[in-house]
């Protein structure tokens, strides 16, 4: 897969689960069996989901927008950021299924983190023609 390739769908990803957690963070959480406490939730839990939201809009941007960029040292520092973030997202959500911190949809996180750190892994150590 081309790096172009790559980076434009995680940047869809990023964008579509960053916005939900932005916009609709209960509703969407609830998917995951994940509930806040009722009947009011704290501002501080659902501003803190919101936050992450707006860090994964922000990968959103910055992978939508590097996808057609020529190779270069900024194209390789993305790659690198992407490669880590979801390397180290991989490893979170596997943690958490195995405590388990939500259902079984959880596990679709692990397997896109990893698709995704994979990814970015081979065009970073194996590929390296496209940075």
């Amino acid at each position: 897969m081309k790096l172009g390739t790559l980076l434009t769908i995680g940047a869809v990803l990023a964008f579509l689960y960053g916005l939900a957690l932005v916009v609709i963070p209960e509703p969407f959480l609830a998917f995951y069996a994940v509930t806040l406490p009722a009947p009011v939730p704290p501002l501080g839990t659902v501003l803190v989901y919101r936050l992450f939201g707006a860090a994964l809009v922000g990968f959103a941007l910055m992978n939508w927008f590097a996808r057609n960029a020529p190779a270069s040292d900024a194209r390789r520092a993305i790659v690198i950021a992407n490669f880590g973030a979801d390397s180290l997202g991989f490893v979170l959500s596997a943690w958490g299924m195995l405590q388990p911190a939500v259902n079984a949809l959880g596990w679709t996180t692990v397997v896109v983190y990893l698709l995704l750190a994979s990814g970015f892994g081979y065009s970073l150590f194996v590929a390296k023609a496209d940075l």
